[in-house]
């Protein structure tokens, strides 16, 4: 068949996902002729398994292979609704770095993803928004001491965009090796474990694809921010929409 040894692998905010996180049709009829075709098609984002189906209600039809999910934090089979894999954080640094923002930046607000949801210490303004157009999983307030035993996948700070810059100076100066720090938007600051990326997702899949069908496969990304850049790096082609940064536009193919 046409593209049976290829796989595109793509962000969904800001790259499938239209403004305000809608679908847009055509992307749909695109993914679905590309799978008609033999190819396999999945995304790599940085939301839980949970809140895909929040934005796309049939991603289990159109993933047919497992997701990168939570940044590559977890490999997730959408229709088997089963893990494929996955690398949550160190609790201990979480509870460290979350204290940190609390003590020097009590302006920006902090929630982590979890196997189950939300968590988060403290609700400001920013976390309240957040909180109340959360769907898919349930929120858990509680101070920091009771966070060990909690499967956490990623940390988000949340800032507007000068605020978190001197933010991320601080954490990279402070917590060095402790982190993969990126961010996702000029006021979205991500944290997972040290070596945890999208990219590792990728080379997961392509992995995981060659066991599967027995032949190495073709990979597109598709991204548009700066956490996406060693994913375009990792994949045979790299792709980005009009709306990508100008980083990404000078490394895509």
């Amino acid at each position: 068949m046409r593209f049976e040894k290829v796989i595109i692998v793509s962000d969904m905010d800001g790259t499938f996902l239209g403004r305000g996180a809608t679908v847009v049709p055509e992307n749909v009829e695109a993914v679905e002729y590309f799978n008609s075709k033999g190819g396999k098609f999945t995304f790599a984002t940085g939301r839980v398994h949970y809140n895909i189906f929040k934005a796309v209600k049939n991603a289990n039809l159109l993933c047919n292979i497992p997701a990168v999910t939570v940044n590559g934090a977890c490999i997730y089979d959408l229709s088997l609704n089963k893990i494929v894999y996955e690398n949550p954080m160190n609790v201990s640094d979480v509870k460290e770095v979350t204290e940190f923002a609390d003590s020097e930046y009590p302006h920006i607000g902090v929630r982590c993803s979890t196997e189950y949801g939300m968590l988060t210490n403290r609700v400001n303004e920013i976390i309240k928004k957040d909180i109340d157009g959360f769907e898919g999983g349930r929120v858990e307030i509680k101070d920091t001491d009771m966070w060990i035993g909690e499967k956490i996948y990623k940390v988000v700070f949340r800032a507007q965009a000068e605020q978190l810059l001197e933010f991320r100076s601080d954490l990279e100066r402070n917590f060095a090796g402790r982190f993969n720090i990126a961010a996702s938007s000029p006021r979205f600051l991500e944290l997972n474990s040290p070596g945890c990326s999208k990219a590792d997702g990728i080379e997961f899949i392509s992995n995981y694809y060659e066991n599967e069908y027995k032949y190495k496969p073709i990979v597109f990304a598709v991204r548009h921010y700066e956490n996406e850049l060693q994913m375009l790096n990792t994949a045979d082609y790299s792709v980005c929409p009009s709306n990508a940064t100008d980083m990404l536009k000078a490394e895509a193919d």
